[in-house]
């Protein structure tokens, strides 16, 4: 069997962090817990006992694992705190193992360090949509095939395939591949009991397989085609040139590979969506990044932020000539960077800002945030 391909999701949290430099765990507000709660050790052996319960061979890894507990309010609309407890182990596995509770101790949630996290009652087939295996994709016949063989090198199967019965799926779901492609799921019963899970990508790369009573700690695959300086860019942090270079450079190269990986198209990330656009540098006759820059400033004071700091915001801006004749400036302003993380949270400083600017005229195409759930999605950019 393939060993198991890991996916790199630590490249795509580079692109999730804000330009702050501020993380996650800075805009979370700490607190103590009160006597009734749960206390932080009671808090981290209930997280052990869940990840040990839920994935393979865990108890000696998380023994020798540093576990962190945090107590608070871990979510923007800051209903109730909760525990959030982390395993790291650097020599062991890249990435942490997660599990949220409540106050209380009760399970909201677990992940591994290439899952999505799982709910309480989540199994494989939450949430999936079933789908018909197309031009592209193995047949469910050759998916029974691999998953069998890689079967043989796990424990006793070799010894008894014979009493084995199989039952096939091919599905979509947000927790393979983040739903951009399908799956399958192969289920392995003897004597009508269900007893291992195998888990392919719909060409048959192999994902992961787990005993019935697991779950999947690897839920996407790796997807490395494009070469390993493509997942290496870093769109957000590239200069105007640099953008322009990236479009000359991989555009037609995406292009290509499109052909022999349609499921590709499906990406909703950086590095797909960047390449649908054309990036290129303003003329002479058209908004420079300065004019470009305070025509945002004033827009986003408009809708609300600070104007005391507004010059500490950091911006990521791109030029987008994808269409020729209308020339646009887009800037992702984020949050001003605040030593007081009380100043830093205020409504007026959390929030980042998306500016899009003709760039021939100066007139604001459009401009969001993400106040009141609106999605600021830097990405498209």
């Amino acid at each position: 069997m393939k060993k198991k391909q890991l996916l790199c999701l630590v490249l795509a949290l580079l692109f999730l962090i804000p330009l702050t430099g501020v993380s996650l765990a800075d805009q979370t507000v700490y607190e103590k817990p009160a006597s009734d709660d749960m206390q932080e050790k009671a808090a981290i052996e209930q997280a052990k006992a869940t990840i040990c319960e839920h994935f393979i061979d865990m108890q000696a890894i998380l023994d020798a694992s540093t576990a962190e507990a945090s107590f608070g309010y871990l979510d923007t609309e800051r209903k109730a705190p909760i525990w959030l407890v982390e395993f790291r182990n650097p020599d062991a596995y890249y990435g942490s193992y997660f599990v949220s509770l409540s106050r209380k101790g009760e399970l909201i949630s677990y992940s591994a360090p290439y899952s999505m996290p799982y709910g309480p009652d989540d199994n494989e087939l939450t949430g999936v949509t079933y789908a018909t295996p197309g031009t592209y994709d193995i047949s469910e016949q050759e998916a029974i095939r691999q998953a069998k063989s890689g079967l043989t090198e796990i424990g006793d199967y070799e010894t008894r395939m014979d009493r084995l019965t199989e039952k096939a799926y091919f599905l979509y779901g947000e927790r393979y591949n983040n739903g951009d492609e399908p799956v399958w799921l192969i289920y392995f019963y003897q004597d009508e009991v269900l007893k291992q899970k195998t888990l392919l990508a719909y060409d048959g790369t192999y994902i992961d397989t787990v005993p019935a009573d697991k779950q999947f700690e690897i839920t996407s695959r790796s997807d490395e085609g494009l070469g390993e300086d493509f997942y290496k860019l870093n769109f957000t942090r590239m200069t105007l040139q640099q953008k322009a270079d990236f479009t000359k450079t991989w555009q037609p190269k995406v292009n290509e590979y499109l052909k022999d990986h349609p499921y590709f198209a499906n990406r909703n990330d950086l590095f797909y969506l960047a390449t649908r656009h054309t990036y290129g540098l303003p003329k002479e006759d058209e908004l420079s990044q300065e004019e470009a820059t305070e025509i945002a400033r004033q827009a986003i004071i408009a809708e609300g932020a600070n104007p005391s700091t507004i010059e500490k915001r950091p911006i990521s801006y791109t030029f987008d000539i994808t269409t020729a004749d209308q020339p646009l400036w887009k800037l992702l302003i984020y949050p001003a960077e605040l030593a007081d993380k009380k100043d830093f949270l205020r409504d007026d400083n959390r929030f980042s800002y998306q500016v899009v600017i003709d760039a021939k005229d100066g007139t604001i195409m459009g401009t969001c945030d993400n106040v009141n759930g609106q999605d600021v999605d830097g990405w498209n950019f």
